[in-house]
């Protein structure tokens, strides 16, 4: 495999990296339009897997002519649209946003202008444990080219077709699943903590429904919110979307959506940074000491 470049380097791409760089790939480039601001912050990230920040889109696609875009839903166009101009027929762009059937086939639509090939992708799991492993779905003409380029390194890649909007679509149904699940923990916390009741809520429920610990399920799922709320409110926005655009009323990818964007404005992400809260506890005693401090 030659060069690989990712367009946004938050949490996904640099685990990605990290695997491929395990599995013996090398030669990794990024570009993020937040490393000016906050370059401290990058630095551990690229230096575990030997990536190079470039300046720009264009220097990103001089250097690799295989290129994953994994920035947020709201800003997947625009960085197609950055680095449109400067991608040619050698090239590869592969979108793996978390983005609505729609926006990727507008996606589609600005590389191929260029004459790059695209690839719609949809990460099925949480990428961090599972690095460059992770479940993703491919749709496009070029999709099995690129299984035949990266299966050697362990990447797992399921290709389903051509129709462009297949991988995305799949995924945003799942969400209506695991991320309404998060809404409903959040909710169901926040309340319980004030009567003290948490634990005794999650497990009554274990009792209920066994073979699943609900109380290390919530530490997981509050953990990941802690983090990821606003990003994964977006994305229930994109599942109402989508929803709508099929006739389907989006009622609970709605709620969940809100839910899940009031959980980001508590800040949480500004206290645990980029290190994820082990257990759901950490989470409300930090809530309740603010609430001690403002009384």
């Amino acid at each position: 495999m030659n060069a690989l470049g990712f367009m946004g380097f938050g949490e996904a791409a640099p685990a990605i990296a990290e695997g491929l760089a395990e599995a013996g790939a090398s030669d990794f480039y990024t570009f993020d339009i937040a490393y000016e601001s906050f370059p401290d912050r990058f630095a551990p990230r690229m230096a575990r897997s030997g990536t190079k920040m470039t300046k720009d889109p264009a220097e990103l696609a001089s250097r690799c002519k295989l290129i994953f875009s994994l920035v947020t839903c709201t800003e997947a166009v625009p960085a197609a649209a950055s680095i449109a101009a400067h991608l040619s027929p050698d090239h590869i762009y592969v979108d793996m946003n978390s983005a609505s059937p729609e926006v990727k086939r507008e996606v589609a639509g600005i590389v191929e202008k260029s004459g790059a090939r695209f690839i719609e992708a949809a990460v099925m799991s949480v990428v961090p444990p599972l690095r460059h492993k992770v479940p993703v779905l491919l749709c496009g003409k070029a999709a099995k080219g690129l299984v035949s380029t990266l299966e050697p390194f362990g990447m797992n890649l399921e290709v389903l077709g051509d129709q462009i909007g297949a991988a995305s679509a799949t995924k945003m149904f799942r969400s209506v699943m695991v991320k309404g699940m998060q809404a409903l923990f959040i909710e169901c916390l926040l309340a319980a903590r004030h009567f003290g009741t948490e634990k005794r809520v999650l497990d009554t429920v274990t009792a209920s429904y066994p073979g699943i610990n609900w109380n290390e399920f919530a530490d997981y799922l509050i953990g990941r919110s802690a983090l990821h709320a606003g990003r994964q409110s977006h994305e229930m926005e994109e599942v109402s979307q989508t929803l709508e655009s099929i006739g389907e009323s989006p009622l609970m990818a709605r709620a969940t959506a809100e839910r899940l964007r009031r959980f980001s404005e508590l800040g949480l992400k500004d206290v645990f940074g980029d290190t994820e809260p082990q257990t759901y506890a950490e989470v409300l005693e930090l809530l309740a000491a603010r609430e001690r401090n403002n009384n």
